[in-house]
């Protein structure tokens, strides 16, 4: 990045483009404060504006998770006329959402004269953790001021409904979506999955996981995730095995998954054996997380001791959650004992 900057710098005559590049080249790279003193640079110089440059600081501002810099940022779009331009404001919308701050993103949503798809796509998926119910809403209200909904619509209302545990919205979601031509997609199958397997209906789970012509990480991750949810940690190890046979690589969450699932089925040493294969065969380090799930799979089988060398040789400071899974196991060892 620093011989971009001086190749920058080496531009006399600078242009929309070469300041639009400069954001890009910032907030691609992670660098979402590099990306805002570029921004702030080009308005403080008088560099020709465009709303890819306001668009790509705004992106930079989301990468931050600040929503005193996202509201700074709001009020340049303001004060230099973009505010009518539609992909800024849906940028700015997404922004407030991932800097926390729905309040900001509900008015700005409620302000602008202008919608499209895209935005209604975002408000929806804004709301469809923070306050499932509020995204059936927006979805009626989206459906009845005459906009389509699209393959992404439906995929954050299906979410929506697994977060909630709705069992028959989803199915009568998964029959619109089916009438509609959208049951091939890969992101809304997958979204079927988790929805299914928070709903407790496994078996539509594997039968829509075993119909899919083409899956991805997130589609083995899902179905393990409902299977451990279940308790069924034999079938969550065989399809560990079987997508590791399909050569895609498992990440830190899928072990997560799997390690749940043998904690809650009480497979300690299976368990220990998918730890070990994690760090030494598939080069994942652990975090606190998975420590955490371990701690709870000795723990649960009263295994103590060995937690607590566990907690011991961890290569960080444990924290509060991992101490407390480990008091309660020994509270249920002692309960036991007597």
């Amino acid at each position: 990045m620093e011989s971009a900057r001086m190749v920058f710098e080496s531009i006399i005559n600078k242009n929309a483009v070469s300041w639009t590049t400069l954001i890009t080249g910032y907030t691609h790279r992670g660098d979402g404060y590099g990306g805002l003193r570029a921004f702030r640079q080009m308005l403080l110089e008088e560099g020709e504006l465009s709303p890819f440059s306001f668009s790509i600081a705004v992106r930079a501002c989301a990468s931050t998770g600040s929503g005193i810099l996202g509201k700074q940022v709001h009020a340049a779009v303001i004060n230099h006329g973009f505010e009518s331009n539609l992909p800024v404001m849906n940028s700015i919308l997404d922004m407030y959402f991932r800097s926390c701050s729905a309040c900001d993103a509900k008015q700005l949503f409620f302000e602008m004269t202008q919608k499209d798809t895209i935005t209604w796509n975002t408000f929806l998926a804004g709301f469809e953790t923070l306050d499932p119910k509020e995204s059936f809403c927006i979805f009626s209200r989206m459906i009845s001021e005459g906009f389509s909904p699209n393959c992404f619509t439906f995929t954050s209302v299906v979410a929506a409904c697994g977060n909630l545990a709705v069992l028959y919205c989803g199915q009568q979601l998964h029959g619109g979506i089916f009438r509609r031509g959208f049951n091939n997609n890969l992101a809304f199958s997958n979204a079927l999955i988790d929805m299914y397997g928070k709903c407790g209906n496994i078996a539509d789970s594997y039968k829509i996981f075993s119909q899919m012509s083409c899956k991805n990480l997130v589609s083995w991750t899902s179905m393990m995730i409902g299977y451990g949810a279940q308790g069924r940690a034999k079938e969550a190890a065989e399809l560990f095995d079987e997508m590791v046979t399909s050569r895609i690589t498992p990440d830190k969450i899928v072990f997560m998954a799997v390690l749940s699932a043998c904690s809650h089925a009480g497979l300690v040493d299976e368990g220990l054996r998918y730890f070990r294969l994690m760090t030494r065969f598939f080069n994942v380090a652990p975090d606190q997380e998975i420590y955490g799930c371990l701690v709870d799979l000795l723990g649960c089988a009263g295994r103590v001791k060995e937690a607590y060398q566990l907690i011991k040789n961890m290569p960080f400071k444990p924290d509060e959650s991992i101490w407390v899974t480990l008091l309660g196991a020994c509270v249920k060892l002692i309960k036991n004992e007597v």
